[in-house]
């Protein structure tokens, strides 16, 4: 036993045997007490994993008009080629500028 200053209070046997007993008996509780952390983790992961984790559920496109959700994604496609043609236009303009000056 361990005391507040870190000081054995219980003095070791000197017998070999004795303590390779102890040595064991520690080894025994310490894989066992690995063994009880590592059932726990398992058991935390797969809660968090039922909890957090893909759902079996689908959603089923029509449920998306419910919320506009289908016409907000339209809308955004539609805008998208406009957007990359205004990026494609400045990157030609200023391709010519350096050439205007030059």
């Amino acid at each position: 036993m361990i005391t507040e200053n870190n000081h054995i209070a219980d003095p070791l046997p000197a017998d070999v045997a004795t303590l390779r007993a102890m040595v064991q008996e520690l080894q025994s509780q310490l894989k066992i007490s690995n063994l009880r952390g590592d059932q726990l983790e398992y058991k935390l992961r797969d809660l968090i994993r039922r909890m957090y984790g893909t759902k079996s559920e689908k959603l089923n496109p029509a449920q998306r008009l419910l919320f506009g959700i289908l016409e907000e994604q339209q809308m955004a496609a539609a805008l998208l080629p406009v957007a990359s043609n205004n990026t494609q236009t400045t990157t030609q303009e200023e391709r010519r500028w350096p050439q205007a000056q030059a």
